[in-house]
């Protein structure tokens, strides 16, 4: 079998580590996949020019950095549809494991999907209350800070939505097995098997506060 790549100028392992970028003396350049590597110098595999397509570098995106960020604080992400807001992938394992540094590399840095938060156990026992009107997150704004005596976007993570707010609150493992997404008066509390979008219009600190009972960040009259 005729094998162009007899014709190699030079070869580097690419920085991604998964594919071997090769020049040849015609000066063309190809990304071929490290597994099929040994194959195609022997001449026993041929690659279609499209299987050949150069790897995309990695651009540091504001998404890309705000998923890194939040993938440091435990937190387990997916990539979603602008759009729609849907998951672009089966997203069922990963409210059992953490998605890889490469893997956002590749969702958020290669591509241009949002970013969307896994709720539940994975994130460690992550909760979003999701209010769809500001007067909603108002109310809850002011009954927080007169039980607590605190501002509610200086106690946890607060990120402002299109329609509303995002109110995010991690809670101890023992009491999560009861938490389920359901509607609870003025906002829907996103829990175990949900997932939100991250829209990065934070208010306040990034840092997600933690209380021991899903009783404690929402009022009793809801």
């Amino acid at each position: 079998m005729t094998n162009k790549f007899t014709r190699v100028g030079w070869c580097s392992l690419s920085p991604s580590g998964r594919s071997i970028h090769c020049r040849l003396l015609n000066g063309v350049e190809y990304y071929i996949p490290l597994a099929s590597w040994n194959k195609v110098m022997a001449g026993e595999l041929r690659v279609a020019p499209l299987d050949m397509k150069e790897e995309q570098p990695v651009t540091m995106t504001p998404n890309l950095r705000s998923a890194l960020r939040l993938w440091d604080t435990g937190l387990s992400l997916i990539p979603l549809d602008p759009e729609s807001k849907k998951p672009v992938i089966p997203w069922k394992k990963y409210q059992h494991r953490r998605p890889r540094r490469n893997e956002l590399e590749e969702w958020y840095g290669r591509k241009t999907y949002d970013i969307g938060i896994v709720c539940g156990k994975i994130s460690g026992g992550l909760i979003v209350l999701d209010f769809d009107t500001a007067s909603n997150y108002v109310t809850y704004y002011q009954w927080f800070k007169e039980r607590y005596g605190k501002n509610l976007e200086e106690d946890t993570m607060v990120d402002r939505s299109p329609r509303g707010f995002h109110v995010f609150f991690k809670i101890s493992q023992a009491y999560h097995d009861e938490a389920r997404s359901v509607k609870a008066g003025i906002a829907e509390v996103k829990a175990e098997g949900s997932q939100v979008k991250f829209y990065g219009n934070v208010l306040g600190t990034h840092e997600i506060g933690w209380r021991e009972t899903i009783g404690e960040i929402i009022p009793k009259e809801t």
